[in-house]
């Protein structure tokens, strides 16, 4: 199971990076300009962009659109901050070896995908999820279709 997981990681990574490349090549050829370091409002109509050699650039516009993506929530239980077996779904697709168990925190959609994608490479997999039923916020007839009887057949 651990060789399929492999492979299946190592495609990731080589479909990610080569969708980076793509993307930012598309903008570059596009007449975007792309600034690449870190940003820091200065303020309100002013952003100023330090790039990795240490330079600086001030961006001035009226509006600025911050489109960074979602980001994982972590639930206040003690011990999770700065645990080094804690993952989000970012880090959890990093892991160079295959865990042999994995309990997964939430019963939405992100959850359930991860749950089953590492089930079917052979981890142990649990969820916890606090709500009755799973996929919370999705359409009222999901839920009930995927009810945790089912889930346990298609996870195990």
């Amino acid at each position: 199971m651990s060789e399929r997981f492999d492979i299946a990681i190592l495609g990731k990574r080589n479909l990610t990076s080569a969708l980076r490349a793509a993307n930012y090549n598309k903008l570059v050829s596009a007449g975007v300009t792309v600034l690449d370091g870190v940003g820091a409002f200065t303020s309100a109509t002013d952003i100023v962009v330090t790039a990795g050699d240490g330079t600086k650039q001030t961006i001035t516009a009226e509006k600025f659109i911050i489109n960074t993506g979602a980001e994982p929530v972590m639930p206040k239980i003690p011990g999770l901050e700065n645990n080094p077996y804690i993952y989000v779904s970012e880090s959890l697709l990093d892991l160079d070896v295959l865990p042999e168990r994995l309990t997964i925190i939430g019963g939405g959609y992100i959850g359930l995908e991860f749950a089953s994608m590492y089930a079917n490479f052979g981890s142990k997999v649990t969820i916890l999820q606090i709500e009755d039923a799973f996929l919370p916020r999705e359409d009222t007839d999901m839920p009930t279709i995927l009810n945790p009887y089912s889930l346990l057949r298609v996870l195990s």
